[in-house]
């Protein structure tokens, strides 16, 4: 039943607002506290390793800063928000790295359901993207969403461009859903299909469903990712010149295209709104108490400070659970990244696969606040599930 139950998870983590129960209730989530319940009656013995340790920690710090602003904001929101935290370290992290052996014995076939799933959320994204164009139709017309994000998703009026958001709530959250595991789908069919065709059938899929979203976000999280990792694995230093000399040279180009949707993308008040709540937060933090530095302002801060919800997660991060709290979320991070570095020792086209994912990632939490996806937290589990079965298989026999 568990591995069950984690298939249809990896299959379904996409799907944070498409055919949602609720606006909270998603179909992963809906698996995910099965799991955990299941974890919860009839696991015996717990992995806690440095990752788990990091977490726990931070959710120590999150309970601190909660109950120190539950006086000056005792509402809903807080709570709400205080059980998003716990909710999702212990349900899409924790709870799935107690079944470590499930992911260790079943790898090809968790990848292939990986890769089934990526292809059909990104399917989705082309099908939304011409339907809109050609026919002016909306799928959400008829397949049930729960909630729609406020927000607008024409890119050219004049050329009747929607940008695409298949199974999630915002097109630069799908963006965020390919960037996790796309990667990672590509590099096990790479490995898998001998007719190459097929690869690059996927390749063209994924990829068109990935642009049709129209994510500077993401875009720039992709680039930026690829080309640390090649500062990081190159050694030469003038190949290093060349080749940032050519990604520069092809970002001027097409950058100055006429006409471009991605410039008109960046023009648009979204970039706007994202500084004025950056600036803003920055000047929340400068002028709080050493306290309120320290400890943060609770969750859903912007709720006790009674202004927009912050878009950058670190600073979010930083304003909700302060200095020691958003040190010991960078610690994770941190763990995670030196875990892919790992990996590439061993394992390297595996190892590049996830530090390009993970640096892609963590880049795009810039520009979104959304730590709840459960996508992303499958990629922290792959990871660290990986760095542990080749840990495991150095140690004397």
């Amino acid at each position: 039943m568990n591995k069950l139950l984690i298939l249809l998870f990896i299959f379904f983590c996409g799907w944070t607002n498409l055919l949602a129960f609720s606006e909270v209730i998603s179909i992963p989530l809906a698996f995910g506290i099965i799991l955990f319940l299941s974890t919860l009656l009839f696991k015996r013995k717990y992995l806690i390793d440095l990752n788990t340790k990091t977490l726990f920690l931070f959710l120590v710090f999150v309970f601190i800063s909660f109950f120190a602003n539950l006086f000056y904001n005792p509402d809903e929101k807080l709570i709400n928000h205080l059980l998003s935290y716990f909710f999702v370290i212990i349900v899409y992290f924790f709870c799935f790295l107690q079944h470590y052996e499930i992911f260790q014995k079943y790898q090809k076939v968790i990848f292939d359901v990986l890769c089934y799933g990526v292809l059909f959320a990104s399917s989705l994204s082309i099908i939304e993207f011409f339907l809109q164009y050609f026919y002016g139709i909306s799928i959400d017309s008829f397949l049930y969403r729960p909630v729609l994000a406020e927000y607008d998703a024409i890119i050219n009026e004049a050329l009747g461009i929607n940008r695409s958001r298949s199974t999630v709530e915002e097109s630069g959250h799908f963006a965020l859903y390919v960037e996790s595991l796309g990667i990672l789908s590509l590099n096990h069919l790479y490995t898998k299909i001998k007719m190459k065709i097929w690869l690059y059938f996927f390749v063209i899929i994924l990829f068109s469903g990935y642009l049709f979203t129209f994510s500077v976000g993401g875009v720039l999280s992709t680039i930026i990712s690829l080309f640390i990792y090649l500062v990081y694995s190159l050694k030469n230093k003038f190949k290093i010149r060349i080749i940032f000399g050519l990604l520069l040279a092809c970002l001027i180009v097409y950058f100055l295209t006429k006409n471009n949707i991605f410039i008109d993308k960046i023009n648009s008040t979204s970039l706007i709104t994202r500084e004025e709540r950056f600036s803003e937060g920055v000047e929340i933090f400068r002028n709080s108490s050493i306290f309120n530095q320290l400890f943060g302002f609770g969750p859903a801060a912007y709720n006790t400070l009674k202004i927009e919800p912050l878009i950058n997660l670190y600073q979010v991060i930083l304003i909700e659970t302060g200095l020691i709290g958003f040190c010991i979320f960078l610690f994770f991070l941190l763990i995670q990244i030196r875990q892919a570095i790992y990996i590439m020792k061993f394992k390297a086209q595996l190892g590049k696969a996830y530090f390009i994912s993970l640096m892609s990632v963590l880049i795009h939490f810039n520009f979104v606040h959304n730590y709840w996806y459960p996508f992303v937290w499958l990629l922290f589990v792959l990871n660290t599930v990986e760095y542990r079965n080749i840990k495991l298989s150095k140690l004397p026999q």
